[in-house]
Parts: structure tokens; C-alpha cells; sequence
């Protein structure tokens, strides 16, 4: 292999791999802005009293483990958020893939700064596997 090859190689490498660390949670992101942004807005502070904030929330702290069943199923009822009552509905988002919705809980634990570990797949499919019980 001539040097100009090794070379174009290694370059074409360290930007795929600089991109994709750059890119960590993009889809997370893209699936957040379509399917929770529009509610519990882009910066995830959610809206006056109607929707809950995602961001600096004890309710999410608290029940991370429920957000894989809660992101797919939905759900209603009374539910306090930083001492705050909410009373609605959030539809689910039965379309999504366990991996759609592990990206978008890692997303929201990068961009939200919870300072959770990152959640993994299996984890997600076993939360998941809890709500069709």
C-alpha cells in the first residue's frame, strides 16, 4: 500500500470517528424534537402547567426506570414534578423501537445533565418487557 493511501485511510478515519463522537446522540435528539419536544419543549422545560419539565426533574430522577414503558404507553393521571401537580395525558409512542427509545433516554440524560449512567439496550427491553405485563 503506497503512503498516499495509508495516509488518505487514516485520514478518512479520524473524520468518520470524530463526526460519529460529534454525532453521539443525534438520533436521540432528532427523536426527542419529533415526538417530546412539542410538549415538553426543545430546552425540556416543559410548558407553564400543562406539561411537566423533563430538565432538572425529580420525577424523571426518580423513575427513570418507568421512561422506556412511559415514552411507549404513555401515560395520565396526577403526577408531581419538583413538587408541582400536573394532572394529563401524554400519548404513547408505540411506534417506537427499543433502540429509538433507549437513544432518546440517553439524549435526554446527556442534554438534561441527570448525571444517570447511560442506559443500555437490554435494560431498555426489559423495562419495556415490565409494561406488557
Amino acid at each position: 500500500m503506497s503512503i498516499n493511501k495509508l495516509l488518505s485511510s487514516c485520514l478518512l478515519v479520524f473524520v468518520i470517528t470524530n463526526y460519529a463522537c460529534e454525532q453521539k446522540y443525534n438520533q436521540g435528539k432528532v427523536m426527542y424534537d419529533f415526538h417530546c419536544a412539542g410538549c415538553h419543549l426543545e430546552d425540556g422545560t416543559g410548558l407553564g402547567e400543562i406539561y411537566p419539565p423533563l430538565t432538572k426533574s425529580d420525577y424523571v430522577l426518580d423513575h427513570i426506570s418507568d421512561f422506556p414503558c412511559i415514552i411507549s404507553k404513555g401515560m395520565s393521571g396526577k403526577l408531581i414534578v419538583n413538587g408541582k401537580t400536573y394532572n394529563g395525558e401524554m400519548p404513547g409512542n408505540k411506534g417506537l423501537t427499543a433502540v429509538e427509545i433507549t437513544n432518546i433516554i440517553n439524549y435526554m440524560n446527556q442534554t438534561f445533565d441527570y448525571g444517570l449512567p447511560v442506559m443500555q439496550l437490554l435494560e431498555t427491553k426489559e423495562h419495556l418487557k415490565r409494561c406488557e405485563e
